[in-house]
């Protein structure tokens, strides 16, 4: 294959860019079908009334009888991907192209050739609001590799370009290019409570999903007092593409997102690299991130604390919980196991010492002996478990590792998602009779520290018994010793009296 001019494919996506924006200003009113964004997993719709289109400085976007909660669809993002995909497969036929609108599940995969990835309008919702971040995202990648990116916001005329190995710049309202960072001399990354973080809601809201965004946003935003990083503060700006744009220029510091898609971020990666940004997975530990890994963590430039942003928010639980590494339940477990090893350690010292105040005729003296023989023995079998604990922990390296393998196989369950349904829950089902092996152990542990208290009582009781079956033999047969060898006066008297007739006494 011929090289490729980058500057050439870059100049045409600037083109493309503004007539789209033009396509996006001047949308006239009309209805809408019912479909759903890719990144909308509810096709209810709902009856609305449109709105008038004095209601903004300029002809309002398309506005529909029908929208969704939180995300919609309309015929403006149909039009536009139609017309970029025209404009640019003309001179580029050979050329692959992925569109969100044109995206079919199961069917369409980013390969190592030259693609372009677009996203017509993102941030459908604020463009359906007249709210002013909506944008079109413009990405080429050459071996999944991010090489070109182009991002313009034609509400606010601001345009975001970028070329591998040529930097990144903003032109705003067609004046002269600033290079990225916009600050010349970018702050070092101290920590996450100095940061502005970008961090999205989604148009998924409900089951677990929902749950693990509302925890991340609740640690993310709590104070350390209460388990948080106390960020300097979060913003939803509602376009993931604008979101990494805004981190390219040192607007923001971070920015988070699981669930978004290739179209969403592949523009903007291009531009946050050239930012001397970085961009890290979702998943602990994943510093080369895939472009349709669905998983994404931007940082800005900085001449330090990149790395330690990234370990410092990956703390949280950034992934789903179905996929959730059964590390965590183990962790707990080992901690909970050395708890409890503590807690018998003051026990045996309480009830030691009790016996010891209860001594009576000598006889608690021996049964603080038989206790700590008993202590002595049930030291033991802590060590035991202690060294059961530690083999865990040696076992939560090597499922770090597998966890990596899993991560691989979700997202290649949510490429077929569309047509693989039960591959997906084959897979979970493995994790989840994992997790369920490695609660069985736990379980396990847990019951023998539950028999220690019981099998304390017991030898007590049966040391207690014993001394006292003792006593009471001893008593009883120096009793019948006794009683043997003592004569009654009376018996010898009667033997007297019954001597036979002149029968003398011996001598």
């Amino acid at each position: 294959m011929a090289e490729i001019n980058l500057q050439e494919v870059h100049d045409l996506l600037i083109s493309v860019a503004h007539e789209a924006g033009r396509m996006m200003l001047t949308a006239t009113p009309s209805h809408l079908d019912s479909g759903t964004k890719k990144n909308c997993t509810s096709s209810h719709l709902t009856p609305s009334p449109s709105r008038s289109a004095s209601l903004v400085p300029y002809m309002h976007p398309l506005l529909t009888t029908h929208f969704t909660a939180a995300d919609l669809v309309t015929e403006t993002d149909r039009a536009v991907e139609k017309m970029v995909s025209i404009r640019l497969l003309t001179p580029y036929p050979t050329f692959s192209f992925i569109g969100e609108e044109t995206y079919v599940p199961g069917k369409t995969h980013l390969t190592s050739a030259p693609t372009f990835i677009v996203d017509p309008v993102d941030g459908t919702t604020n463009f359906v609001h007249a709210f002013p971040a909506f944008c079109i995202s413009l990405g080429f990648t050459i071996d999944k590799v991010p090489t070109v990116g182009v991002i313009y916001n034609p509400f606010l005329d601001e345009l975001y370009t970028g070329i591998k190995g040529q930097g990144a710049f903003l032109t705003r309202k067609g004046g002269e290019k600033a290079r990225l960072p916009l600050r010349k001399e970018p702050e070092p990354l101290v920590d996450l409570s100095t940061c502005l973080i970008g961090a999205e809601w989604g148009s998924d809201r409900s089951g677990n999903n929902f749950e693990l965004k509302s925890e991340v946003f609740k640690k993310l935003a709590a104070t350390k007092e209460d388990g948080g990083a106390m960020v300097h503060s979060l913003r939803c700006v509602g376009s993931a593409a604008l979101n990494i744009a805004y981190v390219a220029a040192g607007q923001q510091d971070v920015f988070w997102e699981g669930g978004c898609w290739a179209w969403d971020v592949a523009a903007g990666w291009c531009i946050l690299i050239e930012a001397g940004g970085i961009m890290a997975s979702g998943n602990p530990g994943d510093w080369e991130p895939e472009v349709d890994g669905r998983k994404y963590l931007a940082v800005r430039g900085a001449p330090s604390g990149q790395k330690q942003i990234v370990e410092e928010i990956c703390q949280f639980p950034l992934q789903h919980p179905s996929i959730i590494s059964p590390t965590s339940i183990v962790h707990l477990s080992i901690q909970h196991f050395k708890q409890r090893e503590y807690f018998y350690q003051v026990e045996s010292a309480r009830l030691a010492k009790e016996i010891s105040a209860r001594e009576v005729d000598g006889k608690g003296e021996t049964l603080m002996k038989q206790f700590a023989t008993l202590i002595r023995e049930q030291e033991k079998k802590l060590e035991e478990l202690s060294r059961l604990a530690i083999s865990l922990e040696e076992g939560i390296a090597q499922q770090a590792i597998n966890f990596k393998e899993v991560v691989r196989l979700e997202k290649e369950i949510l490429e077929i998602h569309g047509q693989s349904i039960a591959k997906r829950q084959n897979t979970f089902n493995v994790l989840a009779k994992e997790i369920r092996r490695l609660e069985g152990n736990v379980r396990g542990l847990k019951e023998s520290f539950t028999t220690i208290p019981v099998e304390l009582s017991r030898v007590a009781k049966s040391s207690i018994s014993e001394v006292a079956a003792r006593v009471a033999a001893t008593v009883a047969a120096a009793t019948e010793e006794l009683e043997s060898r003592v004569v009654e006066p009376q018996e010898c008297s009667d033997r007297q009296d019954h001597r036979a007739p002149g029968e003398k006494h011996s001598q």
